[in-house]
């Protein structure tokens, strides 16, 4: 019986995040999507919202998609993109932009490069969080790594705080849980030897005694069941919320010594 339930409660969360990323799909502008993907240089079949989008069976308009791109393809290759796209740290896609052009933008890219990779620049480009790509050339690497590092560590310090105070809060939630979850199995426990209990149920207590119909008594049972079976849900959930940031705080530890 568990086992059953374990299978249809699984199958009630996959039809439901199936339900919600279709409902995001069908909201999505395809045309901008599709210009925003060619300007992060990616192409289309290289996107996993659109793929996640077609195995949901969402309403993926492939002709506002192609122009978009396409729009989007045609501003990414102009000198100044080039330029804006090494200012930020990113590598320009040859990919898209391979042609009688590309050396031209190839070199507005690098002078991007350049000022990106500046020492100055460094402890402010490793505070956003985005990861150095091993863009800048030998020559400048060291000395911008270093002002980098400084600024990496600090972002990490402030994400470990962050996840630092929500594991304490999890913890908390978790504890409270499980104390709901001892209370309710110990009316459970009571209600089986055929004592009284009060259930609260909405924004009404039920008081279950000993003139209670057998019917009544047996409803309480079955509400008493559901809510042991919804707290216990909600801890495993919360355990294994607190385990994903637990090892992503470990991962920032790890990554801050290193520095």
């Amino acid at each position: 019986m568990r086992l059953l339930l374990l299978v249809f409660f699984s199958l009630n969360l996959v039809a439901c995040s199936s339900w919600f990323k279709k409902r995001e799909c069908n909201k999505t502008n395809w045309f901008t999507y599709g210009e925003q993907v060619a300007m992060s240089g990616r192409r289309l079949d290289a996107d996993g919202f659109i793929g996640e989008c077609r195995k949901v069976e969402a309403d993926v308009s492939d002709a506002q998609l192609d122009r978009g791109f396409k729009k989007g393809m045609k501003m990414y290759c102009q000198p100044q993109t080039a330029y804006e796209t090494g200012r930020r740290g990113k590598k320009l896609s040859k990919d898209l932009c391979d042609g009688p052009g590309w050396r031209k933008l190839a070199a507005k890219h690098m002078d991007g490069v350049k000022e990106y990779c500046n020492p100055n620049n460094g402890k402010g480009a490793g505070a956003t969080g985005v990861k150095y790509n091993y863009i800048c050339p030998k020559s400048m690497e060291r000395a911008f790594l270093s002002e980098f590092n400084k600024g990496r560590k600090n972002f990490l310090e402030a994400e470990a705080s962050i996840l630092n105070d929500e594991i304490k809060a999890l913890d908390l939630e978790i504890t409270e849980l499980k104390r709901d979850g001892r209370e309710l199995r110990s009316q459970q426990a009571n209600l089986s030897r055929g004592g009284s209990i009060s259930i609260r149920n909405g924004f009404r207590n039920i008081q279950i005694n000993e003139s209670t119909t057998p019917e009544e008594r047996e409803k309480a049972r079955k509400d008493l069941d559901d809510e042991v079976d919804r707290v216990k849900r909600e801890v495993s959930s919360k355990e294994r919320t607190r385990k994903a940031k637990y090892n992503e705080l470990r991962n920032l530890k790890r990554e801050m010594v290193k520095l």
